[in-house]
């Protein structure tokens, strides 16, 4: 859907510039490259669950919720070059997908917020992106793998945070199905799955 797309697009020969969109991009890289490694990437999360931690260690969660120290490292040089590669590899392919013609929006800098409350708390999040096909509404995902997750993936192993993040991020928008597309950070290969909501997954956030 997304992926095929991406791939003639790259094939053309024939290529224009798309003067706005560079400019978009442009400005989405500087200030993703400013919150990951000019900035501190430390999160307040006391009193807070947000929707992007989905699927993690609850123990880990728990401490951050109350306020007490982990006894964990922080993020060192090689976990910021992981989550900034992260970033543009989200930039990249959202930025591709809407060359290609696909009708891409609440990206980047236009990322919507959404909540979930489940209880007496809310969590909040900011999807990748939202893809309009055929009258119909997909979430999109964006997401670098190594090789041995990226060959998981395309045998349709998902891992289960991803599983828990996106259940979690279609509930909140009364979305039914997602689009998650993988590259392989090893060689660039492309993959997309699509996911429908599942609610035993989302019975079990709440």
């Amino acid at each position: 859907m997304i992926i095929d797309k991406i791939n003639e697009y790259l094939s053309k020969k024939d290529l224009t510039i798309d003067e706005a969109l560079c400019y978009e991009v442009g400005r989405l890289a500087q200030w993703s490259f400013k919150r990951q490694f000019c900035e501190s990437n430390e999160r307040d999360s006391k009193g807070k669950i947000y929707l992007s931690s989905c699927g993690k260690c609850p123990r880990q969660l728990a401490y951050g919720f109350h306020g007490i120290s982990k006894d964990v490292k922080d993020i060192d040089s090689r976990g910021k070059l992981v989550f900034g590669a992260g970033d543009m590899t989200e930039l990249t392919l959202l930025s591709l997908a809407r060359l290609a013609g696909c009708a891409v929006s609440a990206v980047g800098l236009q990322q919507i917020k959404c909540e979930l409350k489940i209880n007496e708390y809310v969590l909040t999040g900011h999807p990748d992106g939202i893809l309009y096909q055929n009258g119909k509404q997909y979430l999109i995902e964006c997401k670098s793998m190594s090789s041995y997750s990226f060959d998981r993936f395309q045998k349709g192993d998902i891992d289960e945070s991803y599983e828990s993040q996106i259940n979690a991020y279609l509930e909140a928008l009364g979305l039914t199905e997602c689009v998650l597309i993988g590259q392989n950070k090893d060689n660039g290969v492309l993959h997309e799955k699509f996911l429908q909501k599942d609610p035993k997954v989302v019975n079990e956030l709440k």
